[in-house]
């Protein structure tokens, strides 16, 4: 049986996978409703972190809302949730409608899926059982 760790480790594969295909879409100017659902690797992002540290949470394409659940935990997490208004209509407005107030550039989108991203790559737990790696002293 996969642990909690393992299930985030699919998730952020997943999350990378999206946003390789949202930087493909957007660099060839196509597939604008693939680019707006890919971005929303920033929600698959934080709902690997939630997993990773046992957090549970309610099924939602609102980033705000599961940032809000992370910075339960990890305060940080409140400094993206301009990114996450941002990225809010992508996960589903944009994808299923074609006129909708707020749209954020594409590029502007794709920069904050990616700093969301990477903010939970450093973030992340240790794998269970796996001390820390110590560097090699000089």
């Amino acid at each position: 049986m996969k642990s909690d760790w393992d299930t985030a480790q699919g998730w952020l594969r997943k999350a990378e996978s999206d946003l390789a295909a949202a930087d493909l879409c957007l660099k060839a100017g196509k597939s604008l409703d693939t680019l707006a659902f890919t971005v929303n690797s920033d929600r698959k992002s934080a709902e690997a972190w939630l997993i990773a540290n046992s957090v549970t949470f309610p099924f939602s394409h609102d980033l705000t809302r599961l940032l809000a659940i992370c910075s339960t935990r990890e305060t940080a997490f409140q400094a993206f949730q301009t990114d996450a208004l941002n990225l809010n209509p992508f996960a589903v407005e944009m994808r299923y409608d074609d006129e909708f107030g707020h749209q954020p550039t594409r590029q502007v989108a794709l920069d904050a899926a990616n700093r969301i991203h990477s903010f939970v790559i450093a973030h992340f737990p240790l794998a269970p059982n796996r001390p820390p790696t110590v560097p090699p002293s000089p």
